[in-house]
């Protein structure tokens, strides 16, 4: 079960990944929060100061839009891949499904499910040795077209 290994080191280190960034934008959050109730305070007190923090405020609600947005995105991501988690009982249900479908596949459609599986091929001349990137989603993928086409077939 080499392939769920690899799809799960790769599902963690995006998880990881994500995580840094997620904190890394709370944190981003957070200080535009406290620029935020700075320049209030500049602006409540008046004086000539008070309108370069005004122009500065606009700034910093923009910047806390963007950051805020960046953070949905990040959160969404996460559960997304969160989400794509596989284990062995998918890949044995995809690999017994298809199995016996493969062999009437045009190339075509070979080459689609390739491509659902697979996400990078690397390949080092000097070794001689072959490493393949699969996609995280792409054993459920099957697993769910698979018994879309077995269903149809009945």
């Amino acid at each position: 079960m080499d392939t769920i290994r690899a799809a799960k080191k790769q599902i963690a280190e995006q998880t990881i990944q994500l995580e840094a960034e997620i904190r890394i934008t709370k944190q981003q959050l957070n200080g535009l929060q406290e620029e935020k109730q700075t320049l209030l305070e500049s602006i409540s007190q008046g004086g000539s100061v008070a309108s370069k923090a005004a122009e500065r405020l606009d700034q910093v609600a923009e910047e806390m839009e963007s950051a805020s947005s960046r953070l949905s995105l990040l959160q969404r991501q996460l559960s997304d891949l969160q989400d794509q988690e596989i284990d062995a009982e998918d890949l044995t249900t995809a690999v017994a499904k298809f199995d016996p479908i493969w062999d009437v596949l045009l190339p075509r459609e070979r080459t689609r499910v390739v491509r659902l599986l697979i996400q990078q091929v690397d390949f080092n001349g000097e070794s001689g040795t072959m490493g393949i990137t699969f996609q995280p989603s792409g054993i459920k993928a099957l697993v769910a077209e698979a018994t879309t086409i077995n269903e149809n077939k009945k």
